[in-house]
């Protein structure tokens, strides 16, 4: 497969062996996005959308979809929506990206230290 993904022929090389998908977002990740009202209330997404995006957070189709609808609740609702739906090491990207845009109290209560 490696000499088919060398020739350009990655293609065929991944119906072969497909290559490993990431694992989803845990169970406990997930809860804490789905059921967590303070999250959901206090986010704001206005100046973190090109970060989500050029860090994996998102697609740029899926935060078209978020920066479509009217109000910041609706948007929060579709990103968290979305966001669920990733793989896990995307909620580590998400807090850091929260920490760096001075969102660093929604991590501390989604995601408190041990």
């Amino acid at each position: 497969c490696k000499i088919l993904r060398d020739n350009g022929e990655g293609h065929i090389a991944d119906r072969i062996d497909p290559p490993a998908r990431p694992r989803a977002m845990s169970s406990e990740h997930k809860d804490v996005i789905e059921k967590n009202e303070y999250l959901l209330q206090n986010l704001i997404l206005d100046g973190i959308h090109a970060a989500l995006v050029e860090h994996g957070v998102l697609t740029i189709e899926q935060m078209e979809q978020v920066k479509a609808l009217k109000t910041d609740d609706e948007q929060n609702r579709k990103f968290l929506n979305f966001f669920s739906d990733r793989p896990d090491p995307t909620f580590t990207t998400f807090c850091q990206i929260l920490r760096a845009n001075s969102q660093g109290h929604i991590v501390d209560m989604i995601d408190p230290p041990e």
